[in-house]
């Protein structure tokens, strides 16, 4: 084999194997273009049973946040970790399930398994947290924010007691008077002229039948 061929051969050679290089990196880069998953996060107040963004909630309100991942892509999405933090929840609130989260005190996040996400598709997570009996005196550790690629916020507020007043009731506003008890006045006055009529029919009954000397 002459010199000139197998510089030759080696030059198809790597040619070829550059070819073949760049198909692969082609395909691997189309890949990975979508291997982002779609992120967002909604809150629901169970307690009030309405959307926990639009409603205020007080002490004792369980707060559901559900986390979804959608797959936009026509390729399954392998491991992929679901993570949220909740530094900014649990100033406020108390975790009470987290549907078995791991949960990293590094950042104060919950962190799953992971999961594969199937073609055009979605997983979901949620956890659930309990407001807290005293709320924080600072208004603005008073809402509530957790972010999943987007960002829901909830106002916290203290509970507020239905209180009736009664008419003539102390602390109304109007002013109290006392229930009346006894006998009616004309009654007594009845009575006691009744009384006094008698005593004079006796004293008089007494005077005539008094005998004469």
């Amino acid at each position: 084999m002459s010199r000139n061929r197998t510089i030759g051969l080696i030059i198809l050679v790597l040619v070829i194997t550059g070819i073949v290089w760049l198909v692969y990196y082609n395909n691997h880069k189309n890949d990975n273009s979508n291997t982002n998953p779609d992120l967002s996060v909604t809150v629901v107040n169970s307690t009030q049973n309405a959307d926990g963004s639009s409603v205020v909630a007080h002490p004792k309100d369980q707060l559901v946040y559900t986390l979804n991942a959608h797959n936009p892509s026509d390729k399954v999405i392998s491991g992929y970790v679901m993570e949220v933090g909740i530094a900014d929840v649990t100033k406020a609130a108390t975790l009470i399930d987290a549907q078995q989260a791991n949960y990293n005190s590094a950042n104060n996040s919950l962190i799953w398994t992971p999961l594969d996400i199937p073609a055009n598709e979605s997983i979901q997570k949620q956890f659930t947290v309990r407001v807290k009996d005293s709320l924080p005196a600072n208004a603005s550790d008073r809402i509530l924010k957790v972010s999943f690629n987007n960002e829901v916020t909830t106002a916290l507020g203290e509970s507020t007691t239905a209180t009736t007043s009664r008419p003539g009731s102390i602390g109304s506003g109007a002013t109290y008077t006392a229930p009346k008890t006894g006998i009616p006045g004309w009654i007594s006055f009845y009575l006691a002229a009744f009384i006094t009529f008698g005593v004079m029919l006796f004293r008089l009954a007494a005077k005539l039948g008094k005998p004469t000397n």
